[in-house]
């Protein structure tokens, strides 16, 4: 091997390096995590611009009294002010609730009750998280 192979080998090897080193700091755009639990059990966690497909939950299978609790995180710190909603197929709001960072560090529950009489016999809904730092919304669940 030649001097000019070894250096151009040598400058490979560093931008691989280098590559490979960005690409394990970076983190989902907007750094938003959401995260659901029912009946204490994780049911989904969302970030932003998850292209996944979303998990449904049949709320026919679960009891007035259950709870959905949702907590999100903002690039590492308590999420910042946002919204959460359910809209039916057509991406109207049936209803809000204001999601603060009370709600992000203690979790906000919704009772399987009140999203039955906001979803109002619909066959499906979207509960969905709506940061107001960012231009998209979250869809954290299918409710069924």
């Amino acid at each position: 091997m030649n001097i000019a192979t070894l250096r151009k080998a040598g400058w490979l090897v560093a931008l691989v390096t280098l590559l490979a080193g960005i690409s394990g700091f970076t983190r989902p755009l907007g750094g938003i995590q959401v995260t659901v639990t029912l009946k204490g059990q994780p049911a989904a966690e969302r970030h932003y611009g998850q292209k996944d497909p979303v998990k449904t939950i049949h709320l026919n299978k679960l009891a007035p009294s259950d709870e959905l609790v949702i907590r999100s995180s903002y690039c590492g710190t308590l999420g910042r002010k946002a919204a959460i909603a359910l809209v039916d197929q057509s991406n109207r709001k049936l209803y809000e609730w204001a999601f603060d960072e009370g709600a992000a560090k203690d979790g906000m529950a919704i009772t399987v009750e009140q999203l039955r009489k906001i979803a109002g016999g619909q066959e499906s809904v979207q509960l969905v998280y709506i940061p107001k730092e960012l231009p998209n919304s979250i869809i954290l669940l299918t409710l069924a």
